[in-house]
């Protein structure tokens, strides 16, 4: 009788434990609809009909649809790797790997000339703290020990001010400078110019450049590119580098390493100085890592102006991934745009090709803090690497075009890396309103073509949609609680999704940091 009585109260004491589990899980669930951590909330976006048009015609699935602006791994084409190692056998660098990476460093940390204005501010800052923790009365003293305190105060303000600011010096390559850089940046430079004018070419198949300048033209990596990307249609390269010594190791690698040779490249000439601006204009103008080189603020605005007068179709600025090389570009950016409207000339009127689908300030760094970089994957020499390693390049860019802008309304621009997550992705992008958004899609609410085309989109993409409905932040919970009855099935897919993977999707990009005040 007491084995019975213990048998029902085990079972009683079981079901009891499996209701309360029940019980609870259902509450975890309900729950977690309530941590939805979308910062709007999508209603009928779908892939742009032109799009799928397109890739229909094309018969191309997602992995390559329209809006794909990435590259493949870019490695060097086999004629210039050759060069590059003919004229490293025959002028050989010493202890090449150790000295190429401490060249890369120092590059990648550059920061701009301080100006005199912020320079004034800190040595003021400066002096009132000396003169406020000194405690000794000048008054009493003779006049020898008062200016031998003065000498002594003016030292130490000195060497405060010199460890504050960054020592600025600009870059000036000689033969075996010119060596150096060469192993140093030839990979990374050309890669990045490589995706900048594939995505011209890709979104601007009518633009065949007959004529491109080069400003701080380097060992060539432009015209390697140009020649890559358009071939035969240029039939002018006009490059100014103020290194004569540069000039020369470029002409050589046009020579295949030998100095006998003719250059495979026609039209390219080599000057030491910008042409007039009245005179010469250009199909496709270039500039790479030349902001960092001008003594001030009001030189690298007037460059940027020239530039742009001497410009027909396209602008193209690159600097370092960098906030000092993010915030040069930007300032690049918004001087073009602000003097097309306060001079109302037309032929200064323009508007911003890439990377950003607005004219507006940048919402990244608006909203968040974080500047807005690219990147590139690619091989690095094979005199540098024994495995056929893949190395990623960041880098700040903007291409500018002129004339105003056509189209209403574009393509957003992915701004981060996609997370795939379980049966959803997290998707950060740009819009044209000049607006970021944080967009969660799942196959179920949004589509088949939609979740696949977000699925194949990568970081500086763009994704080929038209965004509609989109509710402010402010109105998200009433509108989630309005439609809450009819959007329970298809809240169930990401119902899952908790504050960890949410945050993980805001900062799945480790290295961004907020931008200090």
């Amino acid at each position: 009788m007491a084995a019975s009585t213990k048998h029902v109260i085990f079972n009683n004491v079981c079901s009891l434990c499996r209701f309360s589990h029940v019980f609870f899980r259902k509450i975890s669930k309900t729950a977690t609809k309530t941590q939805y951590p979308a910062s709007i909330v999508l209603k009928e976006t779908t892939v742009d009909p032109v799009a799928m048009e397109t890739m229909e015609k094309e018969k191309v699935t997602m992995r390559v649809h329209p809006g794909v602006m990435r590259l493949k791994t870019v490695r060097l084409p086999e004629r210039l790797e050759r060069a590059v190692q003919n004229i490293v056998e025959k002028y050989p660098i010493h202890d090449m790997q150790k000295r190429v990476k401490a060249f890369q460093n120092y590059l990648h940390g550059r920061h701009p000339p301080i100006e005199q204005d912020e320079l004034r501010l800190r040595a003021k800052e400066i002096e009132e703290k000396l003169s406020t923790d000194a405690v000794l009365d000048l008054s009493s003293l003779p006049k020898d020990e008062v200016d031998k305190v003065e000498h002594s105060r003016k030292a130490k303000l000195f060497q405060k001010l010199r460890a504050t600011i960054y020592k600025w010096k600009p870059l000036s390559f000689d033969a075996p400078g010119s060596l150096l850089y060469m192993v140093s940046r030839l990979c990374q430079d050309y890669s990045v110019i490589l995706k900048c004018f594939s995505e011209i070419s890709k979104r601007d198949p009518r633009f065949h450049p007959k004529a491109l300048f080069d400003l701080g033209s380097g060992v060539g990596s432009v015209i390697w590119a140009a020649n890559e990307v358009w071939r035969s249609k240029i039939v002018e390269y006009f490059c100014v580098d103020k290194s004569v010594d540069v000039s020369t190791l470029a002409r050589l690698l046009l020579q295949d390493g030998e100095e006998q040779r003719e250059m495979h490249v026609r039209g390219v000439y080599f000057r030491q100085f910008l042409p007039t601006t009245q005179e010469n204009t250009f199909d496709i103008v270039v500039s790479c890592y030349t902001l960092l080189e001008q003594l001030n603020r009001q030189e690298r605005l007037d460059m940027v102006l020239s530039l742009w007068k001497m410009t027909d179709n396209y602008l193209v600025l690159v600097e370092n991934g960098s906030v000092p090389g993010f915030r040069l570009i930007n300032e690049a950016r918004h001087h073009i745009l602000q003097s097309a409207s306060d001079h109302g000339d037309e032929r200064l009127q323009g508007h911003v090709f890439a990377p950003c689908p607005h004219d507006g300030p940048c919402p990244k760094l608006t909203q968040k803090g974080i500047p807005c970089f690219s990147q590139v994957f690619y091989r690095p020499l094979k005199m540098l690497s024994k495995s056929d390693v893949k190395v990623s390049e960041r880098y700040s860019y903007v291409i500018l075009k002129k004339g105003k802008r056509t189209e209403m309304s574009g393509w957003p621009r992915v701004v981060q890396e996609v997370t795939k997550a379980s049966k959803h992705i997290h998707c950060h992008v740009c819009c044209p309103s000049g607006q970021l958004h944080h967009e969660i899609l799942t196959k179920k609410r949004n589509g088949k073509d939609l979740y696949q085309c977000v699925r194949y989109t990568s970081w500086g993409d763009l994704l080929p949609v038209r965004l509609s409905g989109v509710v402010p932040e402010q109105s998200e919970q009433s509108e989630q609680s309005e439609q809450s009855s009819e959007n329970s099935d298809s809240q169930s897919e990401v119902k899952h999704t908790t504050d960890t993977e949410s945050d993980c999707a805001e900062t799945d990009n480790p290295e961004e940091k907020p931008l200090p005040t």
